[in-house]
């Protein structure tokens, strides 16, 4: 166990008190000070001043032993020497059962009851290799040590705190210093000798010796043989010896001053040997050696590295953990010391334990793999510190509909405004409000009739029996019967208003231009059926708080019973359910076809559902505040969270990289293997986690789901609304099963769903995709219908105005499709709250520069890297992608003529086949280009040093982007316009091949000779092959990881697992099977949104581009997009890691890519129809460049037209931007604080768990 440090054995030497004087000294200096009074002051003088150095002194000492006493505390944590960490036997009580489990202590045990009642596995994961694997000199290199510099190194680039928000500079050197001293203190690294060599060594080292005594022994003759002749003794032998011994090589170095580091490791050495002699073997130092050891230490400067120059420390195996094969019920089985850490593998892991612990206040839990090779770090955070990281990190969070715009759900006339407000319903309220007995005297006949209908089960039945009655009133009973029902509806309103704090200060204007005829009859008696159902679910609301308010239960879990917590929500539910059913049972009633709705709130006539506004995380004036913030239903025990499973993870994930350089260590492979977000298998499948649970809650770790009376009937009401919820409301379909295949419509995807679990870049990449698929079915079917038309009349000419009709609908489809997608991405923005994600986003650990102030926000270290430098950068490798590009199309001109000389020529071993031959050619081409590139792209990339991911990824993406383009389309260029200019027109790009057969000299010869010339039909060929490919190439993305985990799966049933060895068993098996499938991933640093996004792209260039040459390419490209989003949605629902959550405004750089597509398209549709098809050969010496101009001005008209007709923001996109900030404003006045809470600190648990724990002495 680490000591308690001792602070008061810490002494400076200092010197006596120059004030304490004893009788005989004063007599003698007050004496001296009569005599003479100038002295006396000089001696005050110099007191004071005395008296001052110590002061400083003393503060010194001070400040010191503060600074050893964090250094110390962090060294504790750093080295797993905790107070009461070491494993004790601890007794679980569970149902009148006595459970001795020595998995836990008692600190632990505390931490795991308050961290997965959530029943959450975990919401990050660290897998480490384990440093003490059987195969670890295989697995960790050549090295096996570590010097000083390199731990030096290893801390300033990996771990150290990245986010100075909170700490101090000193606690940040203190960390750093702990890391060092913790460092100094692991096992030495010793080098492994050969025996023989050894041997051999000794006896050559024998053999030297042995000459230097006899050479000695001839200089201590030749001395005293020049004694006899008198010469001085002693000095010539002390010349004559140090003489003789330069010369014979006994070459002593000058002895150096002793560093405080070489007295560290004598002490070390001798209390070591001491207790070697005691005790037979060495089992570690007790406190007081301990203490006294760690004294001397802390005087060890780190600075003055060159006393560490010969310091070699274990990089792994110090012996954490041992393979324990005593047990042979179990395939492997491992021991943990809990010692501190012997090898550096593990104080990086411990360093990174305690910093997350520490830091981030994460619930942290280790175990190992099943065969040992790797350790999972399990990552928990608790929602009081989400709070703190939402608020510091500025994440975007929904208010709660219900609190930011409830009324907005309301019906409204078709000028927006409240039915209730309107001068036909007013003016019959204010005539009953005039005479206070009218209400008892007619509503009672009426109204008795209408009380039976509350009978019904079903609140849908008694909604057709009610609008039965209402069909037969008259004209003056029904307003009459309508103006008493509103009355009561305006009592709850303002009711409601007051409790939620909504401002109806516009409602005091009176409405202006209110034409009668606007509202149907229909429509009011619609409406006075919504009103009816406002009101029953008032009465359901009230039974709700009388039941919330007697049930002693919830008050006792509870500061704030469910049903105030949830109010909002449940009256946002109330105004959704109320408008949903009766517009459904209306048009059920009247069998009308029509889907209008006979009752409309803002959001349907503005064709958008309802979407409450986003703004920064703050915090609240009051703790019943905190539920103006929209929650979710966040696991299958049906707990509600303002955090959504996958904000949690993005706010872990922003948490981690705060604290480490968590990219860095994972790209090092040898500190970190990988990381990765948990999959929820609930949430993603339906599969319920109670089972993996069941241990937990008998253990007591779990608590059991206490479900007051106040919960039930909760539930009952929720399940009672849920029909009108949006998905993330209720958790009750999974992802898979929300997008489950549709044959109708299988371009089709929730968006919602996968936004809720994947986040907003994934969704709008599914976004994008199925925008595409759909534009893509009616462009399809134009095509067929063209190509149909060339195949049933057969005429150049024909073919001419056909091609041109379709070029204009190309042009006119690639124009729309940008534009409206540009409109589309402002909806998806405004609707998952992503408008400041580029405002917001964080900068990239990797981003190197130099402090300085910020001129924009003031800030006093801001890391800069010159702009100019980063575009001199950027121009240099768009010179060495140009020459890249170059090489691949000299290399396609050369394969091109090979297939030309082979064709006329073939040499022997290829006789037929030259194009068979010169395809694979072109194809290994592609591929080698391809690698070349993409190293040459990503040491490009990083060198150019981008601050944000953002930016890093538009880079690669241009790069990635002008590449492949021309590295795919080359030869359909080179075949489209270059076919006739030279060097190219020797090459026949556009003749077909024939094979001719020849006898020669009585043997039949094949031969392939050019055929006839037409560059569509090539084109055509060209094309099918490409998309083909495609094809081929989605459907492999499935095939081979499934294939690949499948395989998996039978090995391990193969081989031998252990058991359920504690309660977490089934649990860290659900993680380490997660962490066997494929990451979704690009590169190191990109997701795998980069290449899926590649694919469309290069689909959308073909198209756009040569497209016109065979028009059923487009319902080939519909097709393949089915595939594609069918494949993407199964890759990452099964077959794929969880990718971590990124929010994403827009699609970047493609858009760009989009668009400059389109505008080529232009260029490319006409050289197509002018240069390319028969039509050429109708034109003579002017005439094409005329008609190329012409089609090329009438291509470009349609296109700017088009876009200036279509507005990139939609009308709706700022009438709801507009409305939000309205309700933003409000909310703020209302409820934001300032002041930010305390985080207190928890406890690391360094327990590894899946291995058996060493009992503690």
């Amino acid at each position: 166990m680490f000591p308690t440090y001792d602070y008061s054995e810490i002494r400076y030497r200092e010197k006596l008190d120059p004030n304490h004087k004893d009788k005989g000294d004063q007599e003698e200096e007050e004496d001296e000070q009569k005599k003479d009074g100038e002295k006396g002051q000089q001696t005050k003088k110099f007191t004071s001043e005395k008296d001052e150095e110590e002061n400083q002194a003393k503060q010194k000492l001070e400040r010191r032993k503060q600074e050893i006493k964090m250094i110390v505390d962090y060294m504790r944590f750093m080295q797993n020497n905790i107070a009461d960490r070491k494993t004790q036997n601890y007794v679980f009580q569970v149902e009148e059962k006595v459970l001795v489990d020595d998995f836990l202590n008692k600190h632990e045990f505390e931490e795991m009851q308050r961290s997965y009642n959530d029943f959450n596995l975990g919401d990050l994961v660290l897998i480490f290799f384990n440093p003490d694997r059987e195969d670890k000199e295989k697995c960790f290199g050549k090295t096996p040590y570590i010097k000083f510099v390199e731990a030096e190194s290893v801390y300033d680039n990996f771990l150290k705190v990245l986010s100075e928000n909170g700490y101090s500079s000193a606690q940040l050197i203190q960390e750093r210093k702990a890391f060092l001293y913790s460092f100094l203190m692991l096992d030495d690294y010793i080098e492994k000798v050969d025996p023989q060599k050894q041997k051999q060594k000794e006896q050559e080292m024998e053999m030297k010796r042995k000459q230097q005594i006899q050479q000695m022994e001839l200089v201590k003759e030749k001395n005293r043989k020049k004694q006899k002749n008198n010469l001085n003794p002693q000095n010539e032998e002390n010349i004559n010896i140090n003489d003789e011994e330069k010369q014979i090589g006994n070459k002593k170095e000058k002895k150096r001053d002793k560093t405080k580091w070489d007295l560290y490791l004598e002490e070390f050495s001798k209390l070591k040997l001491a207790r070697l002699s005691q005790e037979g073997e060495f089992n570690g130092f007790n406190l007081i050696e301990e203490q006294y050891l760690t004294d001397l230490l802390m005087e060890v400067p780190l600075n003055e590295k060159i006393q560490f120059k010969d310091v070699k420390k274990k990089l792994y195996g110090g012996g954490f953990l041992t393979k324990y094969s005593d047990d042979p019920l179990y395939q492997t089985e491992w021991l943990c010391s809990n010692d501190q850490p012997r090898d550096f593998l593990t104080l990086v892991r411990f360093t990174i334990q305690s910093k997350l612990t520490r830091n981030v206040n994460f619930h942290t839990r280790c175990f190992i793999s099943e065969f040992g090779e790797d350790i999972f770090m399990v990552l928990k955070g608790n929602e009081k510190d989400f709070d703190k990281e939402a608020k510091e990190s500025r994440i975007t969070k929904q208010l709660e509909l219900g609190y930011s715009d409830l009324f907005s759900l309301e019906p409204c006339d078709i000028r927006y405004r409240p039915l209730r407000l309107k001068k036909q319903i007013q003016s019959c309220v204010n005539e009953i409000m005039k005479d206070k007995h009218f209400t008892n005297k007619d509503e009672e006949p009426t109204f008795k009739k209408a009380q039976t209908l509350r009978n019904f089960r079903r609140i849908e039945d008694r909604t057709k029996m009610l609008f039965d009655v209402v069909k037969k009133w008259n004209n003056d009973l029904f307003w009459t019967n309508l103006a008493l029902k509103q009355i009561k509806v305006n009592k709850f309103m303002d009711d409601l208003s007051e409790k939620l704090n909504i401002n109806r200060d516009n409602e005091k204007a009176e409405i202006l231009d209110d034409d009668d005829e606007n509202t149907s009859r229909e429509e009011w008696e619609a409406y006075y059926v919504y009103l009816d159902y406002l009101m029953y679910f008032q009465k359901k609301m009230l039974e709700l708080h009388n039941i919330a308010k007697n049930d002693q239960k919830e008050k006792l879990l509870r500061k704030f019973d469910l049903i105030t917590q949830n109010e909002a929500f449940l009256y946002k539910l109330i105004f959704r359910k109320a408008l949903g059913d009766t517009n459904e049972v209306f048009h059920l009633i009247n069998g009308s076809l029509s889907k209008t709705k006979v009752l409309q709130n803002i959001w349907d006539r503005l064709d958008t559902r309802p979407i409450s506004a986003f703004v920064d995380y703050f915090e609240t004036t009051n703790e019943k505040g905190q539920f103006i913030w929209r929650r979710y239903e966040v696991n299958e025990k049906k707990n509600r969270s303002k955090y959504l499973n996958m904000e949690r993870i993005k706010l872990t994930y922003s948490m981690v990289v705060n604290q480490i350089n968590l990219e860095g260590l994972s790209k090092s492979k040898l500190y970190l293997r990988t990381f990765m977000a948990i999959h929820d298998p609930y949430q993603l499948k339906g599969n319920e986690k109670a089972p993996m649970f069941k241990k937990l809650i008998q253990a007591n770790i779990v608590d059991d789901d206490v479900v007051t009376e106040t919960e039930k009937e909760l539930r009952k009401f929720f399940k009672l609304l849920e029909d009108e919820a949006e998905g993330a409301d209720f958790d009750a379909d999974s992802v898979a099963e929300e997008n489950e295949l549709d044959i109708k419509k299988p371009w089709v995807v929730q968006i919602d769903s996968l936004r809720d679990y994947f986040g907003e870049k994934l969704a709008l990449y599914f976004k994008f995709v199925q925008f595409f698929t759909f534009h893509l079915s009616y462009l399809a079917f134009i095509g067929i219908i063209i190509y149909i038309l060339k195949v049933i009349i057969i005429s150049d000419i024909v073919e001419f105005y056909l091609n041109t009709l379709f070029a204009c609908f190309i042009i006119l489809w690639s124009t729309l499709f940008v534009e409206f997608w540009k409109r589309q991405q402002i909806l998806f923005t405004i609707e998952f709250g992503q408008q400041k994600f580029e405002e917001d986003e964080a900068e990239r650990p990797e981003f190197i520069g130099v402090y300085q102030r910020s001129i924009v926000n003031d800030k006093i270290n801001e890391k800069y890297f010159s702009p100019v430098k980063r575009r001199m950068i950027m121009l240099a490798g768009m010179v060495g992608s140009f020459f890249i590009i170059f090489l691949v199309v000299l290399t396609m001109y050369n394969i091109f003529n090979l297939r030309q000389e082979w064709t006329t020529n073939p040499p022997a071993f290829i006789g037929s086949n030259a194009i068979l031959a010169t395809n694979v050619m072109n194809s290994l081409q592609i591929v080698i280009f391809t690698q070349i590139y993409n190293v040459f792209a990503n040491f490009l990339n990083k060198i150019e040093n981008h601050k944000i991911l953002s930016s890093y990824e538009n880079s690669y993406i241009a790069k990635l982007f002008l590449f492949q383009f021309f590295n795919t389309f080359n030869s359909l260029i080179l075949i489209s316009f270059f076919n006739s200019i030279p060097p190219f027109s020797s090459l026949n790009l556009c003749a077909s091949q024939v094979v001719q057969t020849q006898v020669v000299n009585g043997k039949t010869v094949k031969t392939t000779v050019p055929g006839e010339i037409n560059c569509f039909n090539v084109l055509q060929a060209n094309i099918i092959t490409i998309f083909l490919t495609m094809i081929i190439k989605t459907v492999l993305e499935v095939v081979i990881p499934f294939a690949t985990q499948n395989a998996m799966k039978l090995l391990k049933k193969k081989l031998l697992s252990r058991g359920e060895i504690h309660p977490f068993t089934r649990i860290d098996k659900e993680i380490e099977d997660q962490s066997l499938l494929n990451p979704y991933i690009t590169n190191d640093d990109l997701d795998g949104t980069v290449q899926d996004y590649l694919q469309l792209i290069v689909k959308f260039s073909f198209l756009t581009l040569f497209g016109l040459s065979f028009p059923p390419t487009f319902a080939i490209a519909f097709g393949n997009n089915i595939i594609q989003l069918q494949v993407d949605k199964i890759k990452l629902i099964y077959l794929y890691q969880r990718p971590i959550p990124k929010g994403a405004s827009n699609i970047g750089t493609w858009l760009v890519i989009l668009e400059a597509i389109s505008f080529i398209s232009t260029f490319g549709n006409a050289g197509l129809i002018i240069y390319t098809s028969k039509y050429r050969d109708y034109l003579t010496g002017n005439e094409p460049l005329i008609s190329f101009v012409s089609l090329l001005i009438l291509f470009l008209s349609i296109k700017y037209f088009i876009s200036l007709l279509v507005p990139d923001v939609p009308e709706k996109a700022l009438i709801i931007n507009k409305r939000n900030q309205v309700a933003v404003e409000r909310i703020i006045k209302g409820f934001k604080k300032d002041n930010s809470g305390q985080v207190t600190v928890s406890n690391v648990n360094f327990n590894i768990q899946n291995v058996k724990q060493k009992k503690a002495d």
